[in-house]
């Protein structure tokens, strides 16, 4: 019933509202409908407009509809717009602005010089599990960036303090999970892909730290400096590449 109610086209209405009236007008006489029978035809209407996922009305029927019920006080809104995910249900951390974060994280946030991204969507802050801080950044899906699978946002990018070890990288490969070294500049990185996964990072200090903060998919990983960066996006190895190289603190 969903597909059918998106892909029906439905051409313009006339004015229903004149003909409706008009033709109750012109035959008073007859027995109108009882209270429960208004009842029970609207809420035949709410099925199907419910069921379908989208107006089936043009809005001059639902106009005239609405005067025949009674209901002319209730508003019936045609919204086409797509709800966008964001990170709010992700567990990133606390909600912040991009120059908020930087008050508070002891590095430099670099942000994507790519075409077609611009300024985050969102920021958020979080406390790591060794004492640190980390700044992700959400970039909603839309444009040319499609949902990511786990995530269902368009682009995530994550930056903490914390190392990569090419051994502790190797034992994320697991039945399912591929690991390929790849390079951003100068820096060796990392490109995840397959089941979600975690991975072992090293702290400021040298210890081995099991990240299962969130299980991800295709992830690209590297080192910038002292910081570490994780992209998650459903955009594959190339785009997540060229996005990684070019990154830019200010």
């Amino acid at each position: 019933m969903s597909d059918l109610g998106t892909t029906i086209q439905v051409p313009p209405a006339p004015d229903l509202v004149a003909a409706v009236r008009s033709r109750i007008e012109s035959q008073t006489g007859r027995r109108r409908f009882p209270p429960a029978r208004r009842l029970a035809f609207v809420a035949a209407v709410l099925l199907i407009a419910v069921m379908g996922g989208v107006a089936l009305f043009s809005s001059s029927a639902r106009e005239a509809v609405a005067d025949w019920l009674g209901i002319r006080g209730i508003d019936i809104v045609e919204d086409g717009s797509v709800p966008k995910h964001t990170g709010t249900s992700l567990s990133l951390g606390r909600k912040s602005s991009l120059g908020g974060a930087r008050e508070v994280v002891p590095f430099e946030i670099a942000l994507p010089a790519a075409p077609g991204l611009g300024r985050p969507d969102e920021v958020y802050v979080a406390q790591t599990a060794y004492g640190g801080r980390s700044v992700s950044l959400v970039y909603r899906a839309e444009g040319g960036l499609p949902p990511a699978a786990e995530t269902r946002v368009g682009l995530l990018i994550t930056q903490f303090e914390a190392g990569l070890e090419d051994d502790l990288m190797q034992k994320v490969r697991t039945a399912g999970v591929e690991v390929e070294p790849v390079r951003i500049g100068a820096s060796p990185a990392y490109w995840i892909s397959g089941k979600p996964h975690f991975v072992f990072l090293l702290d400021p200090g040298g210890g081995v730290i099991e990240d299962r903060t969130r299980l991800a998919g295709d992830t690209l990983l590297w080192e910038r400096g002292r910081v570490s960066i994780r992209l998650e996006s459903g955009l594959g190895k190339g785009r997540a590449l060229r996005i990684a190289r070019s990154m830019r603190a200010p």
